[in-house]
């Protein structure tokens, strides 16, 4: 089976996720023992000491060779003793930061409030542990300047991370969900889709709460914390209006709090649920649904509306230029019914109003997709329901598939419809003629593919045969500077690793470099393609590692030019892939010279999926 592309996309994603979640759990170690810290030192007792000594220190940290911009930072210290349960200790901690540092003006403040006491005989007080008397401090006031900066990594590094690996992670299930799906449900793609396999289509735009409810969760792991300390016993004070934008947090927290709860709100109440009979819908035919309302709307006046539309939009990609892409989206037909409310049927879990749509024959439908410039790229069907009396609307995504037989003209409205066919299949075929003269023949791919050292074979005038062979040699000149970038990167990770730097920057070269090393490896495979009646056959192979997939031709959607090309010394490598039912994609062709080629082997490929 034809999944392992996909699934290696997907681990690519989750991979990524992680050098941003340990970067990110790394600064919160410091953070975290700040806090706890502080906490702890909220229980220890005040005990007269004598100051030795006291001053502040700077420090100078210096910039790269080339920058003239060092930065000056401060550390106040002293040393001190005390006496605690008739024992004499010596202590030389000042404050709970972690040493110099250039965060507003509190390392200038504690040396000048340490210098009067000792110029005025060196009395001064200390915070002493009870459980371990030598552990004590002179500040334990929490520092929101501190607090606040280093409180950015822990929240937002994960956060970007995870986002990464819910998304790979969400992909894996999906993609198990969507081949359960198609084990259940044999030769019927349109229950492939999961809010298609039941009986009853739930709203696309319901609200999900759980994203919500896990950003407003760690913002108040982290921050919760620092805001408790910083209103129990920090230096944040009214008399200093500016040391009040270490109490900011708590808008962001509270605003999404607020959106959580409200989504919370939104989910928990019922929702229209669509009901079709039969599935699939077809394209030149009647659309039959009801509506289930739920119980609360049981009791609405008799004179109530309920808006039906049913949408077709064409989404076609551009290109700007620039080459930079985009997705453009025209409606190409809709149709709304106005449903009374006094002829709903009342039972006791709620509503049901049935509602009727009559689609044209020469509307576009889900499985018609024609390439390249064609008249359109992609057809979404979109039923949207709204609620006259709640100015609630929901939109739910409508199976609408092409009849598998021409229609049968006897009815005038029939032959309307089976005209309309054929003029929209027409219109099609001409553009797709057109875009077939503007590409490459089989002779002349043959000349292009050969300078990337690609094997291609094609036979047939009437049957599409094609076998292609991509060695290793296709990226030989575009190896070099990859390879040379990645080496300088994993040499400075294991420097970084060696050294006695913080912990964050090897995580986080080390990561980057993992990466890195996993994205070289597309350039050291090879493939190989090919063709027959009813089956592709694609192989890669990469060092001692192969894999070897099929695919059935009527599993296959589309081909498509892949957007991540690769430019190496003004030479551009594309690649082409499929698109299986269910979303699946998977690239088959790389290291091709130029998008010409690639679009033209779409149309070879395109002619092949398509043949009787």
């Amino acid at each position: 089976m034809a999944l392992r592309p996909k699934a290696a996309g997907n681990a690519f994603l989750m991979f990524l996720g992680l050098p941003f979640i340990l970067a990110g759990l790394a600064v919160g170690v410091f953070y975290g023992g700040m806090l706890w810290d502080w906490y702890q030192a909220r229980a220890w007792v005040e005990v007269p000491c004598i100051l030795e000594s006291s001053t502040l220190r700077d420090h100078m940290e210096r910039r790269s060779s080339g920058s003239t911009r060092d930065t000056l930072m401060n550390e106040a210290v002293a040393s001190y003793r005390y006496t605690y349960l008739n024992r004499q200790y010596q202590g030389d901690r000042v404050s709970f930061s972690l040493g110099a540092d250039n965060f507003g003006d509190f390392q200038e403040r504690v040396s000048n409030v340490l210098m009067e006491a000792r110029n005025s005989g060196g009395a001064f007080r200390c915070f002493v542990s009870v459980v371990r008397p030598e552990e004590s401090v002179l500040f334990r006031e929490a520092r929101w300047t501190l607090l606040l900066f280093t409180s950015v990594f822990p929240l937002l590094f994960p956060l970007v991370g995870a986002n990464f690996f819910w998304t790979g992670l969400k992909a894996r299930r999906e993609r198990a969900r969507l081949h359960g799906l198609q084990s259940r449900y044999p030769g019927q793609p349109w229950r492939w889709k999961p809010e298609w396999a039941e009986d009853w289509i739930q709203p696309q735009n319901r609200s999900l709460p759980w994203v919500w409810t896990a950003v407003t969760g760690w913002m108040f792991l982290v921050w919760g914390p620092m805001l408790y300390a910083l209103m129990v016993d920090s230096d944040v004070t009214w008399a200093n209006p500016v040391s009040l934008i270490g109490c900011l947090p708590a808008i962001p927290l509270g605003v999404c709090g607020v959106l959580t709860l409200r989504t919370w709100w939104q989910h928990e109440r019922p929702v229209p649920q669509v009901h079709v009979e039969p599935l699939p819908i077809l394209t030149g035919g009647p659309l039959f649904a009801e509506v289930a309302l739920p119980l609360k709307e049981r009791n609405l006046p008799l004179q109530s509306v309920l808006e039906a539309q049913l949408s077709c939009y064409k989404e076609s990609k551009v290109w700007d230029h620039r080459r930079n892409t985009s997705i453009q989206r025209e409606l190409r037909w809709k149709d709304t019914q106005s449903v009374q409310m006094l002829s709903a049927i009342h039972e006791e879990r709620g509503s049901r109003v049935t509602v009727a749509f009559d689609i044209p024959a020469s509307i576009p439908a889900e499985d018609q997709q024609p390439i390249g410039t064609a008249e359109f790229d992609f057809v979404s069907w979109v039923w949207e329901l709204e609620l006259n009396w709640d100015g609630q609307k929901w939109s739910y995504d409508m199976p609408v598939y092409a009849p598998n037989q021409p229609l049968v003209a006897h009815s005038p409205e029939a032959q309307a419809a089976a005209q309309g066919q054929r003029e929209v299949q027409e219109a099609q075929s001409a553009a797709f003629r057109l875009w077939q003269m503007q590409n490459l023949d089989a002779d002349e791919l043959q000349m292009h593919l050969a300078k990337r050292h690609i094997d291609f074979t094609f036979e047939g005038e009437s049957k599409v045969s094609l076998s292609f062979d991509l060695p290793l040699r296709r990226f030989a000149k575009a190896r070099g500077l990859p390879i040379f970038f990645t080496f300088i990167w994993v040499s400075i990770a294991v420097g970084m690793a060696r050294s006695d730097l913080p912990l964050i920057f090897p995580l986080l070269w080390g990561g980057t470099s993992l990466l890195l090393l996993w994205l070289l490896t597309a350039l050291f495979k090879s493939r190989t393609l090919h063709l027959d009646d009813q089956v592709m056959k694609i192989a890669w192979k990469l060092g001692p590692y192969a894999q070897n997939l099929r695919v059935h031709r009527e599993e296959i959607v589309r081909f498509r030019v892949s957007n991540a090309g690769l430019r190496v010394n003004g030479e551009r490598y594309t690649a082409v892939y499929l698109t299986r039912q269910g979303g699946d994609k998977i690239v088959i062709l790389d290291g091709l010279p130029g998008e010409r080629v690639a679009e033209s082997l779409v149309l070879l490929l395109e002619q092949w999926r398509k043949q009787a």
